[in-house]
């Protein structure tokens, strides 16, 4: 992506696409990891142990993604979860989004509604962006804008 070639001519960045970010030991595993539809870090680099990544494992990495963006699967109720972690139940990937990894941007995407929200850390609380005047949502460190095209009656981020 030119973007990204921009931002980081040296490669070093990570773009994660429905794979796990591990962000506390658990057994089983999966249950101390969440998986964006996608997500990018910057200033990592892609390959771990000379291959691309798997996975994303917070507390060997110390650097969270910068952005992860979620696709609506359901009523979107799983993606707006705020349910801590306990001993018996997973936590939501709202709540380990904002809470646990502190990830500063995460962006619901629901094309089933034509619906975009996207959401920014501030003082530790997730604040629901306004959209600029056409429509998007700017996410300043990566110098993009995200919004939705409608195209043939159907709705891309």
């Amino acid at each position: 992506a030119p973007v990204l070639e921009k931002l980081h001519s040296d490669g070093r960045y990570c773009i994660g696409q429905d794979s796990g970010i591990y962000w506390r030991m658990m057994e089983p595993p999966e249950k101390g990891a969440e998986a964006p539809d996608w997500f990018y870090v910057p200033n990592v680099s892609p390959l771990l142990d000379g291959e691309y990544r798997r996975s994303y494992v917070l507390w060997k990495e110390f650097v969270a993604p910068l952005i992860a963006i979620e696709f609506v699967s359901g009523n979107g109720s799983e993606e707006r979860d705020t349910t801590p972690p306990s001993e018996t139940e997973k936590a939501g990937k709202f709540w380990v989004y904002e809470q646990a990894i502190r990830i500063p941007f995460y962006v619901i995407f629901d094309g089933f509604r034509d619906n975009l929200e996207a959401y920014h850390l501030l003082d530790s609380r997730y604040v629901k962006m306004l959209p600029n005047d056409r429509g998007h949502y700017e996410i300043a460190p990566m110098g993009v804008e995200l919004g939705l095209i409608l195209e043939n009656g159907v709705s891309w981020l």
